[in-house]
């Protein structure tokens, strides 16, 4: 679609879904603990479709609110003293947004440089000790900075994505081309 709106008010409403289920299969277990859910936020919309899932998670009852982590990778050159700052700044108007909607809130900024594909996952902690009930990977418009390596690259960043066991993954993209790499792609990009 070409309402990048409409992607992230899409993308919320799968993420919500994945997570209320694994919210109900959590408090269904012996745990008295709210659920933990975490996002992989690979998008460069500097955090504006969040808001709105903060407003879903505040509707249900203070009993059932789930504690929600993001962590957002800041596509950089070279991290900036000034995207840090905006990094900073947007932080803070989401955890004071997150405590007026009653939400528990964690935000965190990774500045990366380079390709995405290069992107340490592990060392991004977002199982947070074990405790994290669901994770969510977030990608807008973030695949196509994997795809100048060509399909074979991508198709390998989006295994490394599949091997976090993330809940749900959810794609928006204005124009993409994500059709896997076959043997006869291989064979043509070695010649």
């Amino acid at each position: 679609s070409p309402w990048t709106s409409f992607g992230h008010v899409a993308a919320n409403g799968a993420i919500l879904e994945a997570f209320l289920e694994a919210a109900a299969a959590s408090s269904s277990s012996s745990s008295s603990q709210p659920p933990r859910l975490h996002i992989l936020d690979l998008s460069n919309t500097f955090c504006t479709q969040w808001p709105t899932l903060l407003e879903a998670l505040a509707t249900r009852s203070s009993d059932d609110t789930p504690h929600l982590s993001i962590t957002t990778v800041v596509p950089s050159a070279a991290p900036s003293a000034a995207a840090q700052r905006v990094m900073r700044e947007i932080a803070q108007r989401l955890e004071k947004f997150a405590r007026l909607m009653g939400v528990p809130f964690s935000f965190r900024a990774v500045h990366h440089a380079g390709d995405l594909a290069e992107l340490d996952l592990d060392g991004l902690d977002l199982r947070e000790g074990g405790a994290t009930t669901a994770l969510a990977i977030n990608c807008v418009n973030a695949l196509r900075g994997v795809a100048p390596g060509g399909a074979r690259r991508r198709d390998a960043f989006v295994a490394s994505l599949r091997r976090l066991e993330p809940r749900v993954v959810t794609v928006v993209e204005e124009d993409a081309d994500l059709v896997a790499a076959s043997d006869s792609d291989a064979s043509s990009e070695e010649s």
